[in-house]
């Protein structure tokens, strides 16, 4: 059978969630695919689990992972083994539609791209339950190919699921491989949106649909929320790369948009310190981080925005 889509799910601890995840990359209306789940050399009963979830099913199998590299590397050994056309990446916690496989590849047949994303879904329930879209619908709707400069522009951080850098798009296997992309084993978040860009500037075609047949799962608990306070240098030098590749290959529009994103980075790095020192109630500590911020209008701003959606959601 030839194996349209490899499904590559990478996973840590993760014996609550991953039966669903793995029902549903095989309960796809697509047939022709194959599911590898990677053990992030997990402590939990994650493998077991899957394992049960799978029922024997012959497109399954799982790599285990000597000692837990984080989720670039996990990915980057499924991409080593994936045989499918097309990769689709899929968090241990997250489920697909049952239409999705079959409905992107149509459609990433059709406009002939490299990468094709939907929107996401978001739910507080696991399994597929249809949630609110959280990108954007003026972006998942725009017509012909998203090049890099507009992609980098929907991803700042601080945006929280509104980045494009949460999307999962089916990616081209012969793309990846030609490029000799895989994910950076040195980051362990921002990873997704890292590669991504590195795609978009060495020349691969993204298209997106509003459709949301991705749902992601929203846990006060998930090891992203929160993790770009805790390694602002990575998402700093990686920041830094994308610019050096854009630099190298002539798209001076990315360029432009990245170097404003990395001066987002370095004004939101200091504020979440100031909002932690807010959350904790330590006042001093607040007010002194509120004065060594490098900029007052900005962390105002973000803070009015929260109440916002604070007021927002008590009245809803």
């Amino acid at each position: 059978m030839a194996i349209h889509v490899s499904v590559i799910i990478a996973a840590h601890n993760a014996a609550a969630y991953v039966a669903s995840a793995v029902r549903s990359a095989l309960d796809q209306t697509l047939r022709e695919l194959e599911v590898i789940l990677i053990d992030d050399a997990a402590t939990d009963d994650t493998a077991l689990v899957a394992l049960s979830a799978a029922k024997g099913d012959r497109r399954f199998s799982v790599l285990r992972c000597l000692s837990n590299g984080g989720p670039s590397a996990a990915r980057n050994l499924g991409l080593d083994h994936a045989m499918g056309k097309w990769i689709a990446p899929l968090d241990a916690d997250d489920t697909f539609s049952p239409n999705r496989l079959e409905s992107m590849l149509q459609l990433a047949e059709a406009h002939d791209a490299d990468l094709l994303a939907d929107n996401i879904s978001v739910s507080r329930a696991p399994g597929f339950v249809a949630g609110s879209p959280a990108l954007p619908h003026s972006f998942m709707t725009k017509a012909g190919r998203v090049s890099a400069a507009e992609f980098v522009a929907r991803d700042r951080p601080g945006y929280g699921l509104k980045s494009v850098g949460f999307m999962k798009p089916l990616m081209r296997s012969d793309f990846l491989r030609s490029q000799q992309i895989q994910y950076d084993p040195q980051l362990r978040n921002g990873e997704d949106f890292h590669l991504y860009m590195r795609c978009l500037l060495l020349g691969a075609r993204l298209h997106v649909t509003p459709q949301a047949w991705y749902q992601y799962l929203y846990r006060s608990d998930s090891q992203t929320r929160g993790i770009e306070a805790r390694h602002p240098s990575q998402l700093i030098a990686a920041n830094e790369n994308l610019e050096q590749i854009a630099l190298e290959c002539g798209d001076i529009n990315a360029l432009i948009e990245l170097r404003k994103r990395r001066q987002d980075i370095n004004r939101w790095i200091p504020y979440v310190s100031f909002v932690g020192a807010l959350r904790e109630k330590q006042a001093y500590q607040a007010m002194r981080r509120f004065y060594s911020l490098p900029s007052h209008t900005y962390a105002l701003q973000r803070l009015l925005q929260a109440g916002l959606r604070r007021a927002c959601r008590t009245t809803s």
